[in-house]
């Protein structure tokens, strides 16, 4: 080789190495470790059950719930951040809920909060098997009583997980009830009990915000619900706001009639069974699931135990996505079994649990220049978070203790169970950033404002930083990723090109009061929501999908202020499409972003179903359609109360709407197979 060839080289080798070394100093590589401990997170794990009937709620043995405790009746310890509440409205079955029961109510959702706790509600009239009459409430009682609740459930949302649909039959399950059909039979409910049943969900999701859900017993009362009475227990999973609760689980094949097929039969029992669990399985995926075990039968004995002991606890506990179970019912029985096999698992895997595994981080930078942040993490829970969940990374000053924030581009609801999750972004430091050192903290809390600077309400991630320390801030609510960032007027990063900023205010959510997406006539959905603030607002991307899982952006409104506002956006669906999936970006000025809740709808194909004329006008009134229609009709009053029904075959001409109707405003439901109308209806 000749002198000068080998001199070249040399020095090519030299500079590369240089470079590389250059290149490594600039990121620094942690490989945290594996966290087996049980600790408390939100909206998660073994559940506390109460009943109104013994009294007030108490803020101090809530948070007492935090610390490991022994169930009734149980061989193991947990820790609850959930309490279930039954409301017992027994007195209130022929009568209003009067003011002082409201206010009981009130008081227990402020010691919920004063806690540090999330409640999950179910109302019910009777816990009675005696009958029939079983006393529970009728249709126009149960739906005037949603009414008056829906200020209470509204104001104290932020503490709210889930509400149980309840309201009909014994416990509020949907069976032994004396108004709605009784579900304790196969084969036993009628059309018309369907349709009543599908008025209750519709009262109480109006009742809720866009952002909470409620949750069924029986899968296929969702199906009924989203598909109309035809539907079959093969229809797909939706997602959107029902989601599942299961309180007979693992007591036999069919759960105690979770499973089961409430039509008139007409396909065999274990095929019903093996298409409503398939179908749960799907649509758990990104709804709630929770519920309790139940005795033993004898079709399925010794099926309560852990998979690797011949049963399917922890097998169906992932298979159906559970959130949540009941820590003080049919221990002795069921969940004692589970001790010294899967309980710890079980313990740990309830909801979700995300565990980090390496973090790449920049070293140092300049203000004003980019810093890159990546992680690795893995969701190890049987679920995803259910409701909305805020994420940001903070720089903290090591010295002066001041914050700086930066929102990702991601939702912790889209984190599914084992699946490998990289978060990679480049966030901008302000140019006026002071110089020093700066600890690097991820934050999960929740987007409520009410609970946004409270730790209990905080995400603690699953691992250790090297050395076995725990990276969890219990007075913040921080996870701390083990870096530390330099910030100096000699780096060489890059300078920002307009990525998202680190702030001195944290830009999480706007503050949500409802978002709804309502199918009109000619394949429009209008979607509707409202803010009550919107700190750093910029607007609202608006964002569709068909599948519930890929979205994309189809439109742009630009906020209204800080004070918050209502706004209205119109979306032409596309003709491919039945079913369809909106949520809201929010995105602020310094370009961080938060989403909103998911909504679906159904659409509806062509012109109105029906014609109402004259509009507004007097009796007689009439309803018309421009084709061949067998429909249901359904008009209620201005307070939401039903004040007639009707089924009517329009080939046989119109049909006139009472005549004995009071002056004022109604709404007119129709429903035809699958397709849905509403409308206003104003009689002079």
């Amino acid at each position: 080789m000749p002198p000068s060839y080998r001199l070249l080289t040399t020095i090519v080798f030299v500079l590369s190495f240089f470079i590389l070394h250059m290149l490594e100093g600039q990121s620094t590589t942690v490989n945290y470790l594996t966290n087996n401990t049980d600790f408390p997170n939100p909206e998660r794990g073994f559940y506390y059950p109460t009943n109104s009937d013994s009294g007030l709620l108490n803020s101090a043995s809530i948070t007492a719930l935090r610390t490991p405790y022994t169930p009734w009746q149980a061989t193991y310890q947990v820790h609850s951040t959930l309490v279930f509440r039954y409301y017992m409205l027994t007195p209130y079955v022929n009568s209003a809920i009067p003011s002082s029961y409201l206010q009981n109510m009130e008081t227990d959702f402020n010691a919920i909060r004063t806690g540090g706790a999330k409640v999950i509600l179910r109302f019910s009239y009777t816990n009675t098997l005696v009958g029939p009459p079983y006393g529970d409430a009728s249709k126009a009682q149960v739906l005037d009583h949603i009414q008056q609740l829906a200020s209470v459930l509204s104001d104290h949302a932020d503490v709210i997980a889930a509400v149980q649909l309840g309201f009909i039959g014994t416990w509020g399950e949907g069976y032994y009830t004396d108004h709605f059909g009784d579900a304790s039979t196969a084969g036993s409910l009628s059309a018309a009990d369907w349709d009543d049943r599908a008025e209750v969900i519709a009262a109480l999701l109006a009742a809720l915000p866009a952002n909470r859900m409620i949750q069924v017993r029986y899968p296929q009362q969702k199906q009924k619900y989203e598909f109309g009475n035809a539907a079959p227990t093969t229809s797909p999973a939706t997602g959107g706001r029902i989601g599942f609760h299961n309180d007979c689980f693992l007591a036999t094949n069919t759960d105690a009639g979770t499973f089961v097929n409430y039509d008139p039969w007409s396909a065999a029992h274990a095929t019903m069974t093996t298409d409503l669990r398939a179908y749960k399985a799907d649509d758990s995926q990104t709804v709630v699931v929770g519920g309790e075990t139940c005795a033993d039968n004898t079709d399925v004995i010794g099926d309560e135990a852990c998979a690797i002991d011949g049963g399917r606890a922890n097998t169906d506990l992932a298979l159906f996505h559970y959130s949540y179970l009941n820590s003080d019912y049919n221990n002795a029985a069921v969940n004692n079994q589970w001790v010294g096999s899967c309980m710890d698992d079980i313990k740990r895997k309830l909801g979700y649990r995300f565990a980090i595994t390496s973090g790449t981080f920049t070293n140092e930078a300049q203000p004003g220049q980019l810093v890159n942040i990546s992680l690795d993490l893995e969701n190890e829970g049987y679920a995803a978070p259910f409701n909305p969940r805020g994420i940001e990374y903070i720089l903290r000053h090591t010295v002066s203790g001041d914050l700086y924030y930066a929102s990702p581009s991601t939702d912790p609801q889209q984190w599914m169970p084992g699946a490998a999750v990289q978060l990679n972004q480049s966030f901008c430091l302000p140019a006026d950033l002071p110089t020093g050192n700066y600890e690097l903290l991820l934050h999960l809390p929740d987007p409520e404002p009410s609970l946004y600077g409270n730790p209990h309400y905080s995400i603690r991630l699953a691992y250790l930083l090297p050395g076995s320390i725990d990276p969890w801030e219990s007075s913040t609510g921080f996870n701390n990723l083990g870096h530390t960032l330099e910030v100096n007027n000699t780096a060489s990063e890059p300078a920002c090109d307009g990525s998202t900023s680190f702030g001195t205010v944290s830009a999480l959510p706007v503050d949500w009061l409802s978002f709804r997406a309502i199918a009109k006539a000619k394949r429009e959905v209008e979607l509707r929501w409202e803010t009550a603030q919107e700190d750093n607002n910029r607007g609202f991307s608006i964002e569709r999908s068909t599948d519930g899982k890929v979205f994309q952006e189809i439109g742009w409104v630009d906020s209204r202020g800080s004070g918050g506002g209502r706004y209205q956006s119109i979306d032409l669906a596309p003709d491919y499409a039945q079913l369809l999936f909106y949520r809201l970006r929010q995105v602020d000025w310094d370009g961080r972003s938060s989403y909103s809740t998911t909504v679906n709808v159904r659409l509806q194909d062509g012109e109105d179903l029906v014609q109402l004329f004259p509009n507004p006008g007097s009796a007689p009134i009439y309803v018309s359609a421009g084709s061949d229609l067998q429909a249901k009709l359904f008009l209620y009053d201005g307070s939401g109360r039903e004040v007639w029904r009707a089924i009517h075959d329009f080939r046989n001409g119109e049909i006139e709407l009472p005549t004995a109707l009071s002056a004022g405003v109604y709404f007119l439901q129709v429903l035809a197979g699958h397709q849905f109308q509403r409308l206003k209806v104003v009689i002079h």
